[in-house]
């Protein structure tokens, strides 16, 4: 039996690809699953990163840019003490603001990820590989991080 917090994740994930590929009516019934599977985690203290990640990339893929605003919140809020773990944090908030097209906010928080080791740090070659970033790509400010030594 998958654990329900891996479970709900899964689901997430399931729902990001469909929006990745355009199939909103196939990603509804997952996101649906996996904000109801959720639920009974949202009142923990702390809530694991890779959950933040995940659910703040539907809910951008979504648009629904107020569940982003307070998953940004509460991840920070959790995280922001935490050396270590705080630029992986502005990391999974970055990529929820780009794909809300919300550049602005995403970039000063790419930055300071990159500024910043942690346990899994981005870097500049990471930024110029991965396509989740097409949507910012032509951004010079975005140009100008990927072209940085890390």
């Amino acid at each position: 039996d998958i654990p329900p917090l891996f479970r709900a994740a899964s689901h997430a994930g399931l729902a990001n690809l469909h929006m990745a590929k355009g199939d909103r009516a196939g990603a509804l019934p997952f996101r649906a699953q996996a904000e109801q599977e959720l639920k009974p985690f949202q009142s923990q203290e702390r809530f694991p990163f890779l959950a933040y990640s995940i659910f703040i990339q539907m809910e951008a893929r979504f648009g629904d840019r107020d569940s982003v605003e307070r998953n940004v919140k509460r991840m920070f809020r959790e995280n922001e003490k935490d050396k270590w773990e705080f630029p992986n944090s502005e990391s999974a908030a970055a990529v929820g603001y780009m794909l809300l097209g919300d550049f602005d906010r995403a970039l000063p928080l790419l930055q300071d990820a990159l500024a910043r080791p942690s346990e899994s740090s981005i870097t500049p070659a990471y930024l110029r590989l991965d396509p989740l970033w097409d949507p910012i790509r032509n951004d010079p400010r975005f140009q100008k991080l990927t072209n940085s030594k890390p």
